[in-house]
């Protein structure tokens, strides 16, 4: 109820008499905190973030005296936020882990937590990067030296094991799944739930175990049935219509494909411009792209694959190349 939430923030600020500059950007950086976190459960909506991203600026230089280092704190971790949900930017974003420690007098003298939170971004920055092999790395050390305090960090456990699928290591993807999401799934949790039977599509896909694959696609659907995270929704529906490609029922793939793209639509995004919708494009068509170019991709087809080559879309880019990969074997 955001409306109760700003009136009952603009009573608590009227009533405090003490450091009342540093409540004030406490407050305001809380509540735009949790915005942007709700904004980036939906559908892409640039106007929106654009202005979040707008008040923090405004905000950064408005306070810019202020010495107070917890409501700093998160206000520039909302920028970290937007750079590593909304927009993409490594150098942005570590821009904004620097100030933060800076905050502190340092990366040294930050709180146990608080480095340890910045270290995983650090170790996702090298996953965006494209150094998969040193960013799985550097979660392992993490996750197994400082387990007790990061034991909520499912966006992250989540980046550790979607590398261990990119890597091949499926032992330890499937450990890190059981021991971490089995049980959000087991009780139905719609957030970690979803997440975790995701994770495990992915797994089983890549694996080549396809009715482990559907089984847990399937789950996944359900837990998000009404649909609360649209990023989770995007997957699922990518991971469904990857999991009847690869059954070669290409008649029902173009229809789900056709019928995605027609969702994405519906959220107001722009077919040339949102990659996902890309992604159904190639698996529209993947029946006749994998007869017609058995040895070399027409451009356009190459540009929209090359968007799944690099970065978190990785592992979305593996499972096409071996799409595309069966049709070539098929062909010799």
């Amino acid at each position: 109820d955001e409306q109760f939430v700003e009136r009952s923030a603009a009573l608590y600020l009227d009533r405090i008499i003490e450091n009342k500059q540093a409540k004030e950007l406490e407050v305001r950086s809380k509540i735009l905190f949790a915005t942007l976190n709700k904004l980036t459960q939906q559908a892409p909506d640039p106007r929106a973030t654009g202005k979040i991203h707008k008040e923090v600026a405004e905000l950064e230089k408005q306070f810019s005296e202020l010495t107070a280092i917890e409501p700093k704190t998160v206000l520039y971790h909302i920028m970290v936020n937007y750079y590593r949900l909304v927009e993409t930017n490594v150098e942005e974003r570590k821009k904004y882990l620097v100030k933060i420690a800076d905050l502190y007098g340092g990366f040294e003298k930050m709180p146990a937590f608080e480095q340890l939170i910045a270290e995983c971004h650090f170790a996702e920055m090298l996953f965006e990067k494209g150094d998969y092999e040193k960013s799985y790395r550097m979660y392992q050390q993490l996750f197994s030296t400082k387990m007790e305090l990061l034991k909520n960090q499912f966006h992250h456990f989540a980046r550790c094991i979607e590398l261990a699928i990119v890597l091949n290591d499926f032992p330890i993807a499937h450990r890190m799944l059981d021991t971490l999401f089995k049980v959000y799934i087991v009780n139905r949790h719609e957030s970690t739930g979803v997440l975790g039977a995701i994770l495990y599509g992915h797994l089983y896909l890549k694996s080549g175990e396809l009715d482990k694959a559907f089984e847990y696609i399937s789950i996944a659907k359900s837990l998000n049935s009404i649909q609360v995270y649209f990023h989770y929704e995007i997957r699922i529906r990518m991971l469904e219509t990857l999991f009847f490609a690869f059954t070669e029922d290409f008649d029902f793939v173009t229809r789900l494909s056709q019928r995605n793209i027609r969702y994405i639509q519906l959220q107001h995004l722009s077919l040339k411009k949102y990659k996902n919708a890309h992604f159904f494009y190639l698996l529209k068509d993947i029946r006749s792209i994998r007869k017609s170019y058995p040895d070399r991709l027409p451009p356009k087809i190459l540009t929209y694959l090359n968007e799944f080559q690099h970065g978190y879309e990785l592992l979305l880019g593996q499972l096409l190349h071996k799409l595309l990969s069966a049709g070539q074997k098929q062909s010799n």
